[in-house]
């Protein structure tokens, strides 16, 4: 898990580039799904501030999961 957890928050510093933010793009959904999955498992302030960081990069196209990640993160 630790290894997941530090990949996940890294993520979110990558994305400060242009490049990975328009290559990854396709892949968000399943990017948010993994988020998803280990914030069930794991209470880390850090994996929170990433998934929002995402959210702010990737916000023209949050709509689709927004009452997911919501549902999610209230549980």
């Amino acid at each position: 898990m630790p290894v997941r957890l530090s990949a996940a928050v890294a993520l979110a510093t990558f994305l400060k580039n242009p490049t990975a933010e328009s290559f990854l793009k396709p892949a968000l959904k399943s990017i948010l799904e993994v988020y998803l999955k280990i914030i069930s498992e794991v209470d880390s302030e850090k994996l929170v501030s990433a998934l929002e960081e995402i959210m702010k990069v990737y916000k023209d196209d949050m709509g689709p999961y927004a009452l997911q990640i919501a549902e999610q993160l209230v549980q």
